[in-house]
């Protein structure tokens, strides 16, 4: 599920609680959550509902001027009709973990393990804010598959996105260090 960066910003001050999607099937569920360049976004009810059921004070809700404004967007996607309710925007828990300069042995087993991560991580410690496929190239690897990998160095605390390119964490640091001197 896409946000526009507006709509983010509307869920996290809370002024946007509603959400209406056209999917052939749900790409959210009842109390779910989806990470996001904001946060986390968690889900409340998610029901799939007809057109008829929008009202002005939904579409509001929902970040739009009035009803026919949701209505023209909603009307040029094809599928069935969901109404997903917004609970707001919660911290990433991503950010705490990348800052723990504590790491353990299994981090480290698993970048030693994994062929591709140590020499992403290096990669990228030595040319950061570098665009992904500037830093993808020299490794012989396609910029998706790069970018896929960066994102699970991410999610174990050891990479921070930036608008371009990026950025080993603290935790990531720590745990090249303690490899180059275990080595």
């Amino acid at each position: 599920m896409l946000f526009r960066r507006d709509t983010l910003e509307g869920v996290a001050n809370g002024t946007i609680t509603l959400a209406f999607r056209r999917w052939r099937s749900a790409a959210a569920v009842t109390g779910g959550t989806q990470r996001t360049t904001h946060g986390v976004v968690r889900f409340g009810l998610v029901e799939r509902i007809e057109l008829m059921a929008i009202d002005a004070e939904g579409a509001v809700a929902a970040g739009y001027a009035d009803r026919d404004a949701l209505l023209r967007e909603l009307n040029s996607r094809p599928g069935d009709l969901y109404r997903i309710e917004l609970a707001g925007i919660h911290g990433d828990p991503r950010e705490a973990l990348r800052e723990q300069a504590d790491v353990d042995p299994d981090i480290l087993a698993w970048l030693v393990r994994i062929d591709w991560a140590l020499p992403i991580l290096r990669a990228i410690d030595q040319a950061p804010e570098v665009r992904a496929a500037d830093i993808a190239e020299p490794l012989g690897m396609p910029r998706d598959r790069f970018k896929a990998r960066v994102r699970e160095l991410k999610n174990r605390g050891l990479t921070i996105s930036l608008e371009t390119g990026y950025r080993i964490s603290p935790r990531g640091a720590a745990a090249l260090a303690k490899l180059s001197r275990s080595v």
